[in-house]
């Protein structure tokens, strides 16, 4: 039974017709002919792209040109999560009509040879995965222990970019505890980062697995994963990080009851103390994407970071709250920095939870009220907040920064070649 499409023929909604399709055989049998004539009458429409929340059910929508990210930041389920997974900040894909990311769905409700937990359990899912253990563990077939409890510290959505910053506690329960957060930047046209990012005390083991869709054939190439089918190509990028490691692997998807198949899994993992975190960038037809961080040791913030797409280069500083921090020329206190720059034109700058940007010595002051995000746009093709020979040394610098074989100010052409 397809739950969206008999519903828009309950309550006439052309606009759920339109995401639905064609009624399904069950739905047929249910509603009778005047609902299914209904349906058929229905016009089919569509709507906006727009990204939403769904706060009671913890569902986040985050568009980016035809694709759209599902994540889930909600409750793990209702009274005891029965039919709950330990799924919490999981992320699922969907793009041109095909899913990319997937779930893994069910599978069986039969307690049987460990494979009922497997399909529930945070390894089977878009998270990340504490000491090889699940963000909660299960009792029986369906019933937990204590469950995550996941938390929404920021949602933003405006006509050119999302955001979701969540965390969940399930890992509070080791006995070095640890909390996951996730950061997720939707761009309108330009894809999506991920950063995920694990603080506590102690050395832990660290995996974030993306499970793919079966039937992709992903290859590696140049700090990333790309892949393509007749629904076009996606590419998974990252940041040359010694301290994670890479693989390819093989995981279970089930697309019915009683059915699994294989799918490929990118598998993120990395030993050591905390805090830790792995990013990536997922993009959608754009086979230069690329991303760089810059060395902790050579900035202040929590982490810098270079996205850069064709002639568009993006700074993506994360900051720690109420606390100035640089990154060569780049100084604020933002918790989250964003300059967009096309041709080393700045055209974009989000602010969020500072009041102090400096670039190259120029100083700009967000009118952004405590906890709110400031956004500037350039109104069009000659406008800018800074002159382009500021933006030009702050990329420079970026591309450089912890690179012992460039200069900073003498070799930046080369910096531009090889570091990114």
């Amino acid at each position: 039974l397809d739950p969206l499409s008999t519903a828009s023929a309950v309550y006439k909604r052309g606009d759920w017709k339109a995401v639905a399709g064609d009624l399904r055989e069950e739905s047929i049998w249910l509603l009778g002919a005047d609902r299914i004539r209904t349906f058929d009458g229905l016009k089919i429409q569509r709507r906006q792209n727009n990204s939403s929340a769904f706060r009671e059910s913890g569902y986040y929508v985050m568009h980016s040109g035809s694709g759209v990210a599902i994540i889930d930041a909600g409750p793990h389920g209702w009274k005891n999560g029965g039919h709950g997974h330990a799924d919490a900040l999981s992320m699922q894909l969907i793009a041109n009509g095909r899913a990319w990311l997937t779930d893994p769905g069910t599978y069986s409700y039969v307690y049987e040879g460990g494979v009922r937990d497997h399909f529930r359990g945070t390894r089977a899912h878009n998270t990340l995965e504490v000491d090889k253990k699940s963000q909660a563990e299960p009792v029986h077939s369906f019933a937990w222990g204590p469950a995550p409890r996941a938390s929404v510290a920021l949602w933003h959505v405006s006509s050119d970019i999302a955001i979701l910053h969540a965390s969940h506690d399930g890992y509070r329960r080791l006995r070095e505890p640890v909390t996951h957060e996730r950061w997720v930047i939707a761009l309108k046209d330009g894809g999506w980062m991920v950063r995920d990012v694990a603080t506590g005390k102690g050395s832990h083991q660290l995996d974030v697995r993306w499970h793919l869709a079966p039937g992709y054939t992903p290859s590696q190439e140049n700090r990333g994963y790309a892949f393509a089918t007749d629904a076009g190509a996606m590419r998974l990028a990252y940041p040359d990080d010694l301290s994670w490691s890479i693989s390819l692997e093989t995981g279970q998807w089930s697309p019915t009851y009683g059915i699994q198949v294989p799918c490929p899994v990118l598998r993120f993992s990395y030993q050591g103390s905390l805090p830790a975190e792995s990013s990536i960038v997922i993009a959608l037809d754009h086979a230069e994407s690329a991303l760089r961080r810059v060395p902790p040791a050579h900035t202040e913030a929590a982490a810098v970071y270079v996205w850069r797409e064709r002639l568009t280069e993006r700074v993506i500083a994360f900051g720690t709250p109420n606390r100035m921090w640089s990154a060569g020329p780049l100084k604020s206190n933002a918790e989250l920095l964003i300059l967009e720059c096309e041709s080393e034109r700045l055209t974009t700058m989000l602010c969020y939870g500072g009041s102090e940007v400096e670039i190259d010595a120029v100083h700009l002051k967000p009118s952004a009220k405590e906890g709110a995000v400031f956004e500037w746009r350039a109104p069009d093709e000659t406008t800018s907040l800074i002159p382009p020979a500021s933006v030009k040394v702050l990329l420079q610098a970026l591309r450089c920064l912890g690179d012992p074989d460039l200069d900073e100010a003498a070799s930046a052409p080369a910096c531009r070649q090889n570091n990114l």
